[in-house]
């Protein structure tokens, strides 16, 4: 029994498609077992675009996240999924497909012009 938090996540991007590829269904139906005994679920979905900001300069810079997700708001766009390693050399995210051009466009005007 564990004392904290058991949270796992795993992000994968596909290509573009009408719905989860077969290998994604594949993944999460041989994984759902594993999930439903320790009391969780799997899920899968589509229809996101993964972005990444890289920078050795964002490294340990308190409010670099708040910076981006806060840019990436104030032009409407919802971040549908986030994930960064604790080398804080990089934050992946995902948007929708239809916001992807638009978010690139606001990091670049944010953090790069």
């Amino acid at each position: 029994m564990s004392g904290g938090n058991d949270d796992v996540s795993v992000s994968a991007g596909t290509e573009a498609g009408n719905g989860i590829p077969a290998t994604s269904c594949e993944v999460i139906r041989k994984l759902q077992p594993l999930a439903c005994r320790r009391g969780g679920l799997l899920l899968g979905g589509g229809g996101i675009a993964i972005v990444a900001a890289v920078g050795r300069k964002m490294a340990y810079r308190p409010g670099i996240s708040g910076k981006i997700f806060a840019a990436l708001g104030e032009a409407g766009i919802n971040i549908r999924m986030i994930n960064q390693g604790p080398d804080e050399l990089n934050i992946i995210f995902g948007v929708d497909n239809r916001d992807f051009a638009d978010a690139i466009r606001v990091l670049y005007n944010s953090f790069v012009k």
